[in-house]
């Protein structure tokens, strides 16, 4: 569905270039994991500008939470962006490229960041709400289980909440466009690696070798079966190898004494049918 912007339009096109600039700053400069320092800073920085009524650093490690108050008392809704970036070199060449070596924000949180920057300015300006809005910058959620980190920091009991609601860019819908569905939108995510010990040795005698190179094409080929064969079709699942490591750039002729694996799985149902 398609919302009309709530901004007055001189409001919003002025709201929009300041975020549009603290976007690319973030783009600048990404951080990984729990150490999104800089990101943190920037954040609070801009949430106290705008007049928050509270603003908390290092919940979570560098997580930060801010409170708007409304005209009178009502619920506490909670708005959550990621802050933390991928191990990924950019090379779109564009201004605000990634300064970072191995590191881009290629999921879009630079922009959820940015994008509840944004709506936390219209609630600082506009406090013609009941209750209180939650504003949650979260570290961490590129495998790092930031989300529970906050949470287990006290998170919900320093700030007590009756809804959290989060969005995730989608670059193909149209601009404008909100998409959503009853139930879960995305799936689980679990992350594996695998370590395959063998015995190396010279290209040129492989029968004198355990080639931990060929036992890792087996494994990857027979692994795309835990889907297509053990799991009923009606669910949504994926196994992915995203990662393999054996040998070196320019050993031709080298078998490598071992290989390492790492992927992700993704899931929607926790139990297996029969």
């Amino acid at each position: 569905m398609s919302l009309p912007s709530i901004f007055p339009p001189e409001e919003f096109e002025r709201s929009l270039k300041h975020f549009c600039d603290v976007r690319h700053t973030i783009h600048k400069t990404p951080e990984l994991g729990m150490a999104c320092h800089k990101t943190a800073a920037l954040v609070a920085a801009e949430l106290r500008a705008m007049g928050a009524d509270i603003v908390e650093e290092g919940i979570g490690q560098t997580g930060v939470v801010a409170v708007f108050n409304g005209r009178d008392k009502g619920r506490a809704i909670g708005l959550r962006a990621d802050m933390d970036a991928l191990p990924l070199t950019e090379s779109t060449n564009l201004p605000w490229s990634s300064t970072v070596p191995g590191c881009m924000h290629a999921c879009g949180h630079d922009g959820h960041t940015a994008a509840l920057l944004m709506a936390a300015g219209y609630f600082a300006a506009h406090r013609d709400f009941p209750g209180r809005i939650v504003c949650i910058f979260q570290p961490g959620e590129e495998g790092y289980a930031g989300a529970k980190k906050m949470i287990d920091d006290g998170l919900f009991e320093r700030f007590p909440i009756d809804e959290v609601y989060a969005v995730h860019g989608a670059p193909t819908y149209p601009v404008g466009d909100i998409a959503f569905s009853c139930g879960a939108m995305t799936a689980a995510a679990d992350a594996f690696s695998i370590k395959i010990s063998g015995h190396g040795g010279h290209g040129a005698r492989p029968h004198q070798t355990i080639d931990p190179i060929v036992a890792a094409a087996q494994l990857i080929n027979a692994a795309q079966t835990i889907v297509s064969r053990n799991i009923n079709p009606v669910h949504g699942s994926v196994v992915s190898f995203c990662s393999i490591h054996a040998g070196g750039a320019c050993g031709n002729s080298v078998i490598p004494n071992g290989c390492e694996l790492a992927g992700t799985g993704r899931t929607k149902t926790r139990a297996i049918d029969p």
